[in-house]
């Protein structure tokens, strides 16, 4: 590749070509032919062909670079005499043409050549030089494509010439056409001799002068000399007609002067008009000026301004001029100045003129003007003065103004018809109020537009005001566009004063594109919005940018600084005009709220704020919605959160404020954008009386998405349930179909049937949390119905009996993070995991019909990574829960045909009355269940019909049913499980002889076991059936059993081996409680593996376990497989998993209270161990209680000798060899007869009140190996996993990075195990700590920290802290409340750092915080947060979004989605050693996050670019900088690197997908800390593509409307490029015009070729009316988009097709005949007849008719003239005949010739009349 040069590809069509041609895995390529004409390879792909004296060169690309030596076509210079290059090339290289001396005529440079290489067309001499008469260069500055990392759009201005003194060989005698932006390419052809075309043209000849040179003047010429280069061009003049200014001196001046000057100024502005020029006399307000000169005080007569003599005018002031009233007119209120033309006041002062009426005229407050209590109105006092059409103009620029009005000050009514009224707001205008109508009284038919372009405005009303008891309503349209400054508050529908409240009726739109509104309303404080039968008021809502805090649709219910109801209890009637109270602030009619751009938005309200009124009962019931109501964000950022209702108040007696009314139907989109908060269906405490609705169809929501309310505990928010659908987009927390703390639906009466209340369909998109029926808190007083995937819907036993609601959704790639729960999340705190959520039926259906789960079918995927269950997470479901998987996963088969595994996994199957599998193949790998004492062991299968048999499960009854040949694979137990059954894809039992025909598979893949039995309410075990036959099977080197009831009528079924054997089992009668068991073994040794968890927490008196000495005992239960007697066990190995763990060498025996301390010295049989000293083993745990632990094992039940068995201690000692080894050991005794279940008891003894973190200390695994007879059974492998668990707080720590950057962001997270409400109580820093307040200037160790709490499951979001608290800031008398936490989960504390750069170097700063927790016993915890000081390998880093080659100037994290890539540029504080540093990706967590299989990197240092190719195995997730290799050399980066480091991730290639989430890209380095990073959030919006449109005629315009979003995706951000082609076999009719942005294109090969502007959407009309047409019928338009740019790496093309029918265009005959006997000389007012003969054809649906119209013949001319009456012309159907028209002639008609044109379709008839006298 040519240094300093890249390859480039011109624009448009040449871009798409190659993309096109990369796409398709080809190049073009060009062979030497054996004879004929010579053909010379050039460049990769370029050809050189030399035929019949004609150079020719074809192909596309660049050319390569040669020496003189060797020019490639030197040797055929003799026959080569001219030369063609061909569209498509590119770069011609060095010396390409060198020694051309034949070489002659016309030179044409295609437009797609962008540079020259050295001495292109020289030679030895000018003789042996090429030689052109004329060039032309067709190359035109624009955007061109590069061809290097992918195709990168760029803009060139100019062609790239290497050597300009060399291109040519001097001495050429020819001409040059080029632009004039190439001046590289111009310079080398001048330079070699070249006159560019037109030079000699330029001046004008002797002898001629230029068309009105010299009009009227002299006749003298100045001469010029010939050796001046003429002026091309001279700056161009700003000819302005003459401004007359008038000065006006009060005090000095005469009426008599001219006014010109202050010296010579006028007295009053009334003899200051007559020297200015009326409108009709040209005169403005640019034009016409008058300067008031000092103090002028206007007199009564002169408040009507300029009356006498009307002038439009601008009225400033000379310096500290002011424009005032006398002493006398002072005392009088109203103190107005009325126009009588268009007027503009700037810089001057005004005192005591308070109202200005602009009566229709234009009125601007220019810059400079000063002065209080202003008021301006569009129009008169109380009235118009002029006819309708009048616009008025109020532009304000500065000033401070009380109130701007559009229309009147005051009218009883006011009929607005015809006067439009203009409002904008501009400068340092400073508004206190503007109202769209009048102050008081009614304003009907208004058309009103108020624009707010900068300025501040506290309150804007789009409707009236109101006063005193004038009723005030106000109809017609209102448009608001805030374009910049600052709006307070944003009535829509007006406010309220006194007792006058306003309504609004009619069409209200708000835009905001720019600036600030505090609070917008959709209605208003009081007033509000009315609907009727003729109209339904419209309320339009669009931010597009800007920031507002809060959007509501409907109104604030009160307008707190009126005087409304003076009186607290006051009746309706106070109010004029019979509004009521309950009314006030609410919106009857249609709303939408839609959300895009740049756009950042506070809360969003379907509904009203809803208004506390002390003492008064009047707003308990307002502020509420009655219609539809849409909220729909495409874009931007929801900083806060969407609810589909109202804010309302949780205090009593307002549960029905800023409610949503029955009957209304309300939306929830989310298409698009960021919500950092939550999205709710329901509103924050207002009601919703019917159905809520939610769709999450794009963008990003960071918080949960909850189908109902926010609400409080106990309140019921939604009454008519709520509907969730998501289709695509990021949830980053939790989907709920309920509300957060509220309840969803009416209390039921007891016996009452229950409601369907809760649908959830998610066909789409990611949710990264769990998933839940219910909501978080609350309770459904319903069902839940979890639909998830397509398929689901169809079987819904609602949707069958409710056809009509089942939604229209497209499915797309789904994925869920968590798991799945057909009840709600939490039951409240404690351990009472059985709170019933949902009361009704709860079922969960996960279909993947239509989805690719693993069988390579379907187009899109679907995975569940956890669990899925038919209650709730921490609590439970009622009547019924069930959970259904259809066609979900596929069988991963081994050599034999058997199952080995399965394509998709889930954590477990839990807490349901039934599970089906119905073809459905799926592993459980095991999931805690909350409800378990012990919430940490792990059960693929848990509580599955333990509630008994219930109404509602039907014939296949409760348990687990694995139907129509579904595979189940379980790593973990399966234990409270009520029967099993295997049923065929009919659901009959499945017979053992049928197996091999439905081959329903259990796979025991490790050992595990399922256990065929619950507990009853009395807590005794029952065993239940295995009904139907199912192959069961081990995993390779597994022992699996199951355990199930002993049939009582033989009846019961069983299962067979992979040979379709039945496998027998063995009958265990003489069991307390008899029962029956299979066992099965893999091909290998047999091996069984149990697991039992030990979870140390903090006791009390009482507890079991509990000490006196302080010392606590946790017991756990490993049960082995069955065994006969004589079997003994032998330890074989003990291993510790966790180095951190220290097993000490003593323990308790057991739990109670009397139970003795045992030693590792007890191990030895006979006693003889090595002593070990208890008091130091007890002093050990109690110095490191959260890693120090005493583990003793001993047998259990199934022992005989279990009573007097001393155990064994696990420790150091003992896993040793020596005397207090248990390696080898065997337990004492055996098992107590045949088929016993013998288990092993594990008892771990730590410090108690040491307990203070939650932490996972890893595994103990111990196997053991059971002989009968010294004969080898099995080995069993348990896994004792330890565990501590603290619901305390204690002392916490974070760490946190002083960086050169400035900025460094750390976590703290506040342990589970308890809901706390937490508040900062205190902040101090350490003596030499610098800490300041946020926002100061920073100097040397200064520093700042700022807290938030972190959004997610770790914080309830109810009470959240909105905004981060500034450390620094802090005052212990202001605590600030941080919120409530979660207890089951962690709780982040973001804390973020700003220091000074170029810090000097220093030890540790700490900041101690004090933490209070409200919900307890008031207790402190103490956090420390340390302020390290150290030196980090990164400066600084910049990051963008996509394949950034040029340098990065952005600092701010980027977004990008799955499949894209990202640029960090990583600035170095110092010279690193390359093989002490490595690039690491980080969760959000902090923890290394290993790259995906296939992502490739990209370094580039220094002048070398260096490439890796991830494999997703690095070591530590660590990709070391040694692993590169020189992208052209291939040779390992090696040395140091130096300054800066860029780093290119691209995740398009990858095989698997990097999961969403918050990531942070690293450069790390041994030797220096780790605290900067480039941050960026992986979502999954991918671009996406969509065609409509197209219907039209055969021969015609079809336009069909493509849409790119290329959303996070930048593989498309750099541009893109769409190919159009029929489907199927059908191809475009020759001449077919393709038209985009105004530029036609043409097919080539049957398919159209466009460029794309970029992402959005656009029109692309495919014209057909040039062509033969396309034969009627139904055709399909495919659209492929193919990205272009550096970013589009291997992006595969985005497909889309539009249906679209194409009818015969319709065809038209027409005749037209005058009556016979009748003339063409007619009179005015005499009636023609004319025979109309017609054809139709192809009309399609229309019915047309024929049309007649007329022109009048003048002289130059025919012209139209006014329509004629027409009767007889009815509509026409298909076919041919003729109609009778009658056309009269006007009763008033000048004489003269007039042509009557008969129409119908595209054919016209004339006809000429003369009309006499």
């Amino acid at each position: 590749m040519r240094a300093g040069f890249p390859q480039r590809v011109v624009a448009a069509l040449m871009a798409l070509c190659l993309v096109l041609g990369q796409l398709n895995g080809g190049s073009i390529v060009a062979y030497a032919m054996d004879d004929g004409p010579v053909s010379v390879r050039v460049g990769t792909g370029v050809t050189a062909e030399v035929a019949d004296g004609v150079l020719t060169l074809s192909g596309t690309g660049d050319t390569d670079d040669f020496t003189a030596e060797s020019a490639p076509l030197a040797a055929y210079a003799a026959d080569i005499r001219a030369l063609e290059i061909e569209e498509g090339v590119t770069y011609l290289g060095s010396y390409l043409l060198y020694g051309l001396g034949e070489l002659g005529g016309t030179l044409t440079l295609p437009s797609s050549i962008v540079g020259f290489g050295e001495g292109v067309f020289s030679g030895e001499s000018p003789e042996g030089s090429p030689h052109f008469a004329a060039i032309d260069n067709r190359f035109a500055s624009g955007e061109v494509v590069r061809q290097e990392q992918g195709y990168a759009v760029e803009r060139v201005e100019q062609q790239d010439v290497a050597h300009s003194e060399t291109l040519f060989c001097e001495g050429q005698m020819g001409t040059v056409t080029c632009s004039d932006e190439n001046t590289s390419f111009l310079e080398a052809a001048l330079s070699a001799g070249y006159q560019r075309v037109g030079e000699e043209e330029a001046g004008t000849p002797e002898g001629e002068m230029a068309d009105g040179a010299n009009d009227g003047a002299d006749d003298e010429v100045a001469d010029v000399p010939h050796d001046e280069a003429p002026v091309p061009y001279s700056e161009a003049v700003d000819v302005q007609t003459a401004a007359t200014t008038v000065y006006v001196d009060q005090t000095n001046g005469n009426d008599a002067n001219d006014g010109a000057t202050e010296a010579v100024a006028v007295r009053t502005l009334d003899a200051a008009a007559q020297l200015l020029s009326t409108t009709a006399e040209g005169g403005t307000v640019e034009t016409n000026r008058i300067v008031i000169v000092g103090r002028y005080e206007r007199s009564k007569s002169e408040e009507q301004l300029f009356a006498t003599r009307p002038v439009p005018v601008t009225l400033e002031g000379a310096p500290g001029a002011i424009l005032a009233v006398p002493d006398d007119l002072k005392k009088i209120d109203d103190r107005p100045l009325f126009l009588y033309e268009d007027f503009c006041m700037q810089s001057i002062a005004v005192e005591s003129i308070n109202h200005i009426y602009g009566d229709g005229y234009n009125l601007t407050i220019g810059e400079g003007m000063t002065g209080n209590s202003l008021y301006l109105y569009g129009f008169g006092k109380s009235d118009f003065s002029m006819s309708p059409g009048k616009v008025a103009h109020l532009t304000v620029k500065s000033g401070t103004f009380e109130r701007i009005i559009g229309y009147v000050r005051s009218r009883d009514r006011l009929n607005c018809d015809g006067y439009t009224s203009n409002i904008t707001i501009e400068g340092t205008a400073y508004v206190k109020r503007i109202v769209a109508g009048s102050a008081s009284g009614e304003i009907q038919n208004a058309n009103v537009n108020i624009n707010v372009e900068s300025g501040t405005v506290d309150e804007l009303i789009g409707g009236n005001q109101g006063y005193n008891i004038s009723p005030s309503p106000f109809s017609g349209t209102t448009s608001i566009s805030i374009n910049g400054g600052t709006v307070t508050k944003l009535y829509g529908a007006g406010s309220g004063r006194n007792k006058s409240v306003p309504t609004y009726r009619g069409s209200l739109e708000v835009s905001v594109t720019g600036g600030t509104v505090a609070n917008l309303y959709g209605a208003g404080s009081a007033a509000y919005v009315i609907s009727d039968e003729a109209v339904t008021s419209e309320v339009a809502i669009a931010v597009s940018g800007g920031l507002v805090g809060n959007l509501f649709a409907a109104g604030k219910g009160w307008d707190e600084g009126s005087q409304l109801g003076s009186a607290p209890s006051a009746s309706t009637s106070e109010f004029v005009g019979g509004v009521d109270p309950n009314d006030f602030g609410s919106l009857t009619g249609n709303a939408s709220i839609v959300v895009d751009g740049a756009a950042s938005v506070g809360n969003i309200y379907a509904s009203g704020e809803g208004y506390l009124l002390a003492n008064s009962d009047r707003t308990k019931h307002n502020a509420y919605l009655s219609g539809t109501a849409l909220i729909d964000v495409r874009g931007g950022t929801v900083t806060g959160s969407i609810y589909g209702g109202g804010k309302g108040i949780a205090e009593a007696g307002y549960e029905e404020c800023a409610r949503v009314t029955s009957g209304s139907d309300v939306q929830v989109k989310v298409s698009g954008g960021t919500v950092q908060g939550n999205v709710y269906g329901g509103g924050q405490q207002g009601l919703v009386e019917g159905a809520t609705c939610v769709n999450i169809e794009g963008g990003t929501v960071n918080g949960s998405v909850y189908g109902g309310a926010l609400g409080t505990s106990g309140a019921v928010l939604v009454l008519g349930g709520s509907t969730v659908n998501m289709t695509g987009g990021w949830v980053r927390g939790n989907v709920y179909g309920g509300s957060e703390l509220s309840d969803d639906g009416a209390a039921l009466a007891e016996g009452a049937s229950m409601p369907d209340l809760i649908v959830a369909n998610l066909v789409g998109g990611t949710v990264s949390g769990n998933v839940f029926g219910g909501g978080y808190l609350g309770k459904v007083n319903g069902s839940t119905h979890m639909h998830i995937g397509m398929g689901a819907m169809g079987a819904c036993a609602y949707y069958a009996a409710h056809p009509d609601e089942i939604p229209s959704l497209t499915a797309s790639a789904l994925s869920i993070g968590g798991s799945v729960y057909a009840g709600g999340d939490f039951g409240g705190d404690g351990t009472d995991y059985n709170t019933i959520t949902v009361e009704g039926t709860s079922h969960v259906y996960v279909d993947g019909t239509g989805y690719d789960t693993g069988a390579g079918a379907g187009d899109v995927g679907m995975t569940v990574s956890g669990g899925v269950f038919g209650s709730g997470a921490s609590c439970d479901a009622g009547n019924t829960r069930l959970v259904t998987l259809r066609n979900y996963g596929a069988v991963v088969a081994g050599d034999d045909g058997t199952a080995t595994g399965t394509t998709r996994t889930l954590a477990a199957i839990q807490r349901a009355d039934r599970v089906l599998l119905l073809n459905s193949h799926v592993r459980l790998t095991g999931q805690s269940d909350a409800a378990n004492t012990d919430q940490t062991t792990l059960y693929s299968l848990n509580r599955i019909g333990d509630h008994g048999v219930v109404d509602g499960l039907g014939a296949l009854s409760n348990g687990l049913v694995l139907q129509g040949g579904s595979t189940l694979v379980l790593e973990s137990p399966a234990m409270e499980l009520a029967a099993f059954r295997s049923l065929d894809a009919a659901g009959d039992e499945v017979e053992s002889a049928a197996v091999a025909g439905c081959t329903n598979t259990l796979l025991l893949d490790t050992g595990t076991l399922l256990r065929v039995s619950c507990t009853d309410e009395g807590g005794s075990r029952l065993y239940g059936p295995v009904r139907g036959f199912a192959r069961l099977l081990a995993g390779e080197s597994a022992e699996g059993y199951v355990y199930a009831r002993i049939a009582p009528d033989g009846a019961d079924g069983g299962f067979v081996d992979k040979a379709d054997a039945e496998i027998s089992f063995t009958e265990v009668s003489s069991a307390s409680l008899p029962y029956r068991y299979w066992e099965v073994r893999g091909a290998g040794d047999a091996n069984v593996t149990r697991q039992t968890v030990l979870t140390a927490r903090t006791l009390s008196s009482g507890d079991v376990g509990y000490g006196a000495d302080g010392y606590a005992v946790a017991k756990g239960v490993i049960e082995l497989p069955p065994a006969d007697q004589n079997s003994t066990y032998t330890v074989k190995s003990v291993t510790v998993a966790n180095t951190a763990l220290t097993l000490v060498e003593a323990a308790r025996a057991g739990q109670g209270s009397d139970a003795a301390w045992r030693t590792s010295a007890d191990n030895a049989a006979d006693g003889s161990g090595s002593p070990v000293d208890v008091s130091a083993q007890r002093t050990a745990m109690a110095s490191s209680p959260l890693t120090a632990f005493g583990l003793f094992m001993k047998t259990g039940d199934g022992f005989s000798a279990a009573s007097t068995d001393k155990g064994k201690i696990v420790s150091a000692l003992s896993l040793a060899s020596g005397s207090n080894t248990v390696i080898g050991a065997q337990t004492a005794g055996g098992v107590t007869g045949d088929h016993v279940v013998p288990q092993i008891e594990f008892y771990l003894t730590y410090f108690n009140s040491g307990i203070t973190a939650s932490r996972d200390l890893g595994t103990v695994t111990i196997e053991f190996e059971r002989s009968v007879n010294g004969s080898v059974q099995e080995t069993t492998t348990a896994n004792v996993q330890i565990v501590t668990r603290t619901t305390n707080l204690s002392s916490l720590e974070v760490d946190l990075y002083a960086t050169q950057a400035g900025t460094y962001t750390g976590k703290l997270y506040i342990p589970a195990g308890a809901s706390r409400k937490l508040t900062l109580t205190g902040v101090a820093a350490s003596q030499d700590a610098s800490l300041v307040a946020g926002g100061a200037s920073l100097n040397g160790n200064e520093f700042a920290v700022s807290l938030r709490a972190t959004r997610n499951q770790g914080w309830q979001s109810a009470g959240l802290m909105e905004s981060p608290c500034d450390l620094g800031g802090f005052q212990a008398a202001a605590p600030v409340a941080i919120g409530t936490t979660d207890s089951r989960y962690e709780a982040p504390i973001e804390f973020v750092l700003t220091n000074a750069s170029g810090f000097p170097a220093k030890t540790q700063d700490v900041v101690r915080l004090a933490l209070k927790d409200e919900s307890g016993d008031g207790a402190e915890v103490a956090v420390t947060v340390r302020v390290h000081w150290e030196e980090s390998a990164v400066s600084s880093v910049a990051v963008g979004a996509g394949r950034q080659y040029n340098g990065l100037s952005s600092s701010a994290s980027s977004t990008i989605s799955q499949r894209s890539a990202l640029t960090a540029a990583f600035a170095l504080s110092k010279t690193l050693s390359v093989s002490a540093c490595w690039i690491e990706l980080q969760d959000a967590s902090g923890a290394a996050a290993a790259l995906p299989p296939g992502a490739e990197l990209t370094l580039l240092s220094g002048t070398g670019y260096y490439r890796y190719r991830a494999t997703g195995t690095e070591t530590g997730a660590q990709v070391k900088l040694g692993s590169f290799v020189s992208m052209s050399t291939g040779a390992s980066l090696v040395g140091s690197v130096s300054e800066s480091v860029a780093v290119i991730v691209d995740f398009g290639p990858s095989t698997e997908s990097l999961a969403v989430g918050d990531y942070s890209l690293r450069l790390r380095n041994e030797g220096t800390a780790d605290s900067l990073g480039a941050d960026c959030t992986v979502n999954n919006a991918h671009a996406t593509l969509s065609l409509a449109g197209g219907d039209g005629p055969s021969r015609g315009a079809h336009a069909f409307d493509l849409a790119l979003s290329a959303n996070s995706d930048t593989r498309f951000s750099d541009g893109a490029a769409v190919v159009l082609s029929l489907g199927g076999d059908g191809s475009f009719p020759e001449g077919t015009a393709f038209v985009l942005d105004g530029t036609t294109y043409y097919a080539s090969g049957g398919k159209a070729y466009l460029p794309l502007s970029g992402s959005g959407p656009c029109t692309v009309t495919v014209d057909t009316a040039d062509t033969a047409g396309l034969p009627a019928g139904s055709y399909a338009l495919v659209a492929q988009v193919f990205p272009t740019g550096a970013s589009a790496g291997n992006a595969s093309a985005l497909s889309a097709q539009a249906s679209f029918d194409v009818e015969q265009n319709p065809s038209y005959g027409l005749t037209v005949s005058l009556d016979p006997g009748a003339s063409r000389v007619v009179s005015a007012g005499d009636g023609l007849t004319f025979t109309v003969g017609y054809s139709v054809q192809h009309a399609g649906a229309t019915s047309p008719a024929v049309a007649v119209s007329v022109q009048k013949k003048t002289d130059g001319g025919y012209e139209d003239g006014a329509a004629w009456t027409v009767s007889g012309n009815d509509a026409l159907g298909a076919g041919s005949g003729t109609q009778a028209l009658v056309v009269t002639v006007p009763d008033t008609l000048d004489p003269g010739t007039y042509r009557l044109l008969f129409t119908l379709g595209d054919q016209t008839a004339p006809y000429n009349l003369i009309v006499s006298g």
